[in-house]
């Protein structure tokens, strides 16, 4: 058996289609990205092949200079069993290691033992699991959008928050999480989608709108603030959503039950049978 691991290219695409045909009872969102990933020139995507038919792949991607995200990995059922998920999870690592960041990330279904086990093996701490829930779009905004003055309280109330000390300081994005910095805070601000709530007076609670950058559904980043507070806010992100996305989902940290009450105090259903498992290595200088 040959093994060769090569950058993904453009006439790889039906092998990849056909290797995600039946993943998740055909609704992989690999078939979607596949074109941006294979131009982009600051990810890594590659392929392994086994006697010259492609068996697997796996992405490396860098949201900052000094950040990694692990993605991506599949292997072909004809060739599971076979170790091919350590050769691609080692391959991932040496990426990682010759950029030099100072962190890698990456995200995982709570049940999916082997990949814990190779997390394990590499050197990553389990650093949150996240509960789904999801809602329908609709229903009325009754946030205000934060204002570019407030974004110093926004960020301390931010940092202070149990969300950011759960997390390590994390922006959701679905199955993706990233560095929530004051840039991107900001960023998100002058793209109207911090929001705090009441609307009027001194606020008490503060929600960043996201999107899934799998499926592209409209997904909460960040939530926090009192009970009453946070379950305004969930509803008015389903509204926000009308137009955006049918559906409306947020990954919410199990451990934070207040946020977990208030997204089914504002209409949306957990998922009882999925939980995801997010993972961290903090890399040697």
């Amino acid at each position: 058996m040959t093994l060769l691991i090569r950058s993904a290219r453009p006439e790889d695409k039906p092998a990849v289609l056909e290797l995600t045909r039946d993943i998740w009872e055909g609704h992989d969102y690999l078939p979607r990205v596949f074109d941006a990933w294979v131009q982009d020139p600051a990810g890594h995507f590659y392929v392994v092949e086994v006697d010259g038919k492609l068996a697997g792949l796996g992405r490396v991607s860098f949201p900052d200079p000094d950040e990694a995200w692990l993605e991506g990995g599949r292997v072909h059922p004809e060739y599971q069993g076979l170790g091919l998920a350590s050769v691609l999870f080692a391959y991932q690592m040496f990426v990682v290691r010759r950029s030099g960041v100072t962190v890698a990330r990456f995200c995982t279904a709570s049940d999916n033992a082997p990949v814990h086990h190779l997390a394990k093996v590499h050197g990553f701490r389990r650093l949150a699991d996240g509960l789904l829930w999801e809602a329908p779009a609709g229903g009325t905004f009754e946030a205000r959008r934060l204002d570019a003055g407030e974004i110093p309280t926004a960020w301390e109330f931010i940092r202070e928050s149990p969300w950011y000390r759960l997390t390590g300081g994390l922006l959701c994005e679905g199955w993706v999480w990233h560095r929530l910095s004051l840039e991107r805070l900001s960023a998100r601000q002058q793209a109207g989608q911090v929001w705090v709530w009441p609307a009027e007076g001194a606020w008490r609670g503060l929600l960043i709108a996201s999107e899934d950058l799998e499926y592209g559904d409209v997904t909460c980043g960040f939530i926090a603030g009192d009970q009453e507070a946070m379950i305004h806010l969930a509803e008015s992100l389903r509204a926000w959503a009308v137009g955006r996305s049918e559906h409306v989902e947020a990954v919410i940290p199990e451990a934070l039950e207040d946020a977990q009450a208030a997204f089914g105090a504002g209409g949306y259903v957990l998922f009882t049978d999925l939980k995801q498992s997010l993972f961290e290595r903090r890399m040697r200088p």
